[in-house]
């Protein structure tokens, strides 16, 4: 048993890979509807592949793990926080140091 994806189309479903079967072979077909997003999702998927595969973009990568804050440094960031003025502002200064 084979199983391919398609895409219905004015009454005809066109298959997204070649079927290696001789000509004039009976099949049954069942038909199980995807959702457009799973089939947009899987497109993305195999696109981010072939890109991976070719060089042009990084696999993804999990970043590592970070311990918690410890008390004192989150003491020292409220402090920071609350005397600061704009959120956007305290972050362009700490980029700057």
């Amino acid at each position: 048993m084979t199983t391919l994806r398609g895409i219905y189309r004015d009454g005809t479903v066109h298959l997204q890979e070649p079927l290696e079967l001789p000509n004039e072979t009976e099949v049954d077909v069942s038909i199980i509807p995807v959702e457009v997003n799973t089939l947009a999702q899987s497109e993305r998927e195999r696109i981010y592949t072939l890109f991976v595969a070719a060089g042009v973009v990084r696999p993804h990568t999990q970043p590592a793990k970070q311990p918690p804050l410890s008390h004192a440094r989150k003491a020292e960031l409220a402090a920071k926080l609350a005397k600061s003025g704009s959120l956007s502002e305290l972050i362009i200064q700490e980029r700057a140091e």
